[in-house]
């Protein structure tokens, strides 16, 4: 027979076993925040009197940011008291009535009830005088709670309280961002899961290590991402809250 042409010969397959290759990078951009981030806020409610901090002002543990007007707090803190005052009269009057009717009684000019009813009597002043007694500290408290205090060293990284403005106990007025360690904020669209590890670009080229901290344990609805906080394990002291950086 006739030899086949080199058009009709097979063609030549080199076959090579398929690998993963380098790791796949993800590249995002990642905001700076505190660690510790604290919405403050007045235990009790009130008008604004006097502001003593800005936005983005550094404070000391225990300095005044806030004050309330106190005259309110004042006038219910003489109220508690004068309530104190006459629930201590009426248990002083409830324990002369019981020691009369003892006295009394040991000489039989009365019976054991009148006895165990001035014993009640006394029983229940000694009741009001120590509810009396609570509410005179909690009034205290709240002359207290009448000026707000930063819980903590840190950077204030929102004011919204104003002189003069209405606030309700627990609404926030300020936010403080708490001295100490530094994190990088990511968002990751829905579908990509967080991973363990990654780093930070600063805008001197340093490359700083990320390290997962926490992962949100849901989908937001609206950006339809996940949240995610990265440790930065290096060179904290150079972040700056706020800042943008690309993880």
């Amino acid at each position: 027979p006739a030899p086949r042409s080199a058009e009709a010969l097979p063609p030549f397959v080199k076959t090579v076993a398929v690998t993963a290759g380098e790791r796949q990078t993800l590249g995002l951009s990642g905001t700076v925040r505190a660690r510790v981030e604290s919405p403050l806020a007045f235990q009790v409610g009130g008008r604004i009197s006097r502001r003593a901090v800005d936005a983005g002002q550094a404070v000391s543990a225990g300095q005044v940011l806030f004050e309330l007007d106190r005259r309110d707090l004042e006038q219910s803190l003489a109220a508690t008291e004068a309530d104190l005052a006459g629930a201590e009269a009426g248990l002083a009057t409830a324990e002369a009535e019981l020691a009369r009717y003892r006295q009394m009684r040991e000489q039989g000019f009365t019976s054991a009830q009148e006895v165990e009813r001035a014993e009640l009597s006394w029983r229940e002043a000694q009741t009001r005088r120590d509810a009396a007694t609570a509410r005179v500290a909690q009034a205290r408290n709240a002359l207290e709670y009448g000026r707000l205090q930063a819980p903590a060293a840190g950077v204030l990284i929102d004011v919204t309280g104003e002189p003069g403005q209405v606030v309700a106990a627990g609404q926030a007025v300020a936010t403080l961002a708490q001295t100490g360690e530094r994190e990088v904020e990511v968002y990751f669209p829905e579908g990509v899961t967080p991973p363990a590890a990654g780093e930070a670009l600063l805008a001197d080229g340093a490359v700083l290590p990320l390290g997962l901290r926490e992962t949100a344990g849901a989908v937001d609805p609206q950006g339809r991402t996940r949240r995610a906080r990265y440790t930065v394990l290096q060179r904290q002291d150079e972040l700056v809250l706020g800042a943008v950086l690309r993880a």
